[in-house]
């Protein structure tokens, strides 16, 4: 991660869900009555973290490195584009597209409307639903893949 930087300065605000509270979101959705035949609900934590808490407690947690320079998102996009056209040239996918840099923009959802109408509340903060995937990736023997595929 040395090599990536911080977006917008990490400012961005992310849904980090634990699955505990996804599951209950949709058990209440399942027994709700009078839902119309499509309602979309935001199901998320209790909070929403900005994106530089999430790498600084990662970096905490299991040593992740830490960005060193901040790119604005204009910035992000056009280097995620530039990477997506020299693609065929490359002997490696891109590490960086649009896509992914959209997942790094602001996503806030509050769950007043689930609240409202599910009676939602999520009760698992976000460090607990990141340290509970932690630790089972490390019960499974997860190793992340390389940012290049190996030559």
């Amino acid at each position: 991660m040395h090599n990536l930087h911080w977006v917008a300065g990490g400012r961005a605000r992310v849904p980090l869900t634990d699955g505990r509270d996804l599951a209950q979101g949709f058990a209440l959705a399942v027994m709700a009555k009078e839902l119309a035949p499509f309602e979309s609900f935001n199901i998320c934590g209790p909070d929403f973290p900005a994106m530089r808490e999430v790498i600084k407690f990662l970096h905490a947690e299991i040593h992740t490195p830490l960005p060193h320079f901040s790119v604005p998102l204009t910035g992000a996009y056009a280097f995620a584009w530039l990477m997506e056209k020299i693609n065929p040239l490359l002997p490696f996918d891109p590490f960086l597209t649009r896509a992914i840099v959209l997942l790094g923009e602001d996503w806030y959802a509050p769950n007043d409307f689930a609240r409202e109408r599910l009676g939602y509340e999520p009760k698992y903060n976000w460090q607990e639903a990141i340290r509970r995937q932690l630790r089972d990736m490390a019960r499974q023997n997860y190793t992340p893949t390389p940012l290049v595929d190996a030559v």
